[in-house]
């Protein structure tokens, strides 16, 4: 058993470890641990703009917009923030009032609020800002499984450079949902694909603003155009390429591999390299 648990502490440490080397631009970074004590995820950022991740994917960021207010932007296809709020020096809370980060005297304890009371959740690091604290302790600690990719994919430029990921979320008979996450994947996605058999919407969204929607129609099992004749994708032997109009020409502009659904890889060339 003790053999056991030295293999999973050294699992955690590693995939932790990732986890920072993700942020390693960042100038700042402080591991979160849950209520026990167990390492829960890690968060770092640059002063202003903080990114939450737990073993094994981003999970939001913590933005600041002045010295009294933050707000956590959730890694996901929609367009919701949670405030975050000083009381004093040695105190915030969420907008929502279910949760709060209290300055001990070594650590920051993070609180949620349930019936009536607070109970203690988790720990940060003295070291780390209250409110960094908060927002991290509310994408690690406060609900169930975080939902995980079915499948990924890379963008890449013609010069082969990676721009970001295409992460299918989800996939049934009623349509299929994935995001198109940025290089080096620290910040929310840059939109999402909302895939229909023949057709799919491109939403962009970024820091926060919707900013509309694109339409793609499926012209054949080897292509996939934008409606309004902006772009096209076409599958070539060993993977799709993604195409531009400019000056009346295609141009690629960018390709995924043969297995990612060409629509996805139109959306990625959109948000991405257009």
């Amino acid at each position: 058993m003790r053999k056991l648990m030295m293999v999973w502490s050294g699992l955690v440490v590693w995939l932790i470890a990732l986890a920072c080397a993700s942020v390693a631009t960042a100038s700042d970074s402080w591991l979160i641990s849950d209520s026990r004590g167990s390492v829960a995820g890690v968060v770092g950022g640059d002063g202003v703009e903080f990114s939450v991740f737990n073993s094994m994917m981003l999970l939001g960021d913590v933005v600041r917009s002045s010295a009294d207010r933050w707000s956590i932007h959730y890694n996901s296809g929609e367009s919701r923030t949670s405030a975050i709020l000083r009381v004093t020096t040695t105190q915030y809370r969420l907008g929502s009032g279910l949760g709060r980060s209290v300055r001990t005297a070594s650590r920051w304890k993070i609180e949620k609020r349930s019936s009536g009371r607070w109970k203690s959740v988790g720990w940060a690091p003295r070291g780390c800002n209250g409110a960094v604290a908060l927002g991290a302790g509310r994408l690690l600690l406060w609900s169930g499984p975080v939902p995980i990719p079915l499948r990924t994919w890379r963008f890449r430029d013609e010069a082969g450079h990676v721009l970001g990921a295409i992460a299918e979320m989800s996939s049934g008979d009623d349509g299929a949902h994935a995001e198109i996450r940025p290089e080096p994947y620290r910040g929310a996605p840059v939109g999402w694909v909302d895939s229909r058999s023949g057709s799919a919407s491109v939403k962009s969204y970024r820091d926060g603003v919707f900013f509309g929607t694109l339409e793609l129609a499926q012209v054949s099992a080897s292509e996939w155009q934008i409606t309004d004749g902006s772009g096209s994708a076409l599958l070539e032997p060993e993977r799709w390429v993604a195409r531009k109009a400019v000056d009346g020409d295609l141009r690629a502009v960018g390709s995924a591999p043969k297995g990612c659904p060409g629509d996805y890889v139109l959306g990625a060339a959109r948000l991405l390299a257009w």
